[in-house]
């Protein structure tokens, strides 16, 4: 996957990047999985669950994009 970013900016800083598409997919993910789930934020099995399901939803995302 190539790299890809999203919402590059400039600051008094320097200039960045932005975020990688695949961090954006991820967390547009994680809106719609928390909107329907009983989350405990105490349960690190809970945690590690979302987390691995966004990013799962975001590398299928890339590699779709990818594709077409």
């Amino acid at each position: 996957m190539k790299d890809i970013y999203v919402h590059p900016r400039k600051t008094n800083q320097g200039e960045s990047p932005g975020m990688e598409l695949r961090d954006w997919f991820a967390g547009q993910a994680i809106i719609g999985l928390l909107s329907n789930h009983k989350y405990d934020d105490d349960d690190d099995n809970d945690n590690e669950y979302i987390a691995l399901m966004a990013y799962g939803v975001a590398n299928c995302l890339m590699e779709e994009r990818e594709q077409n």
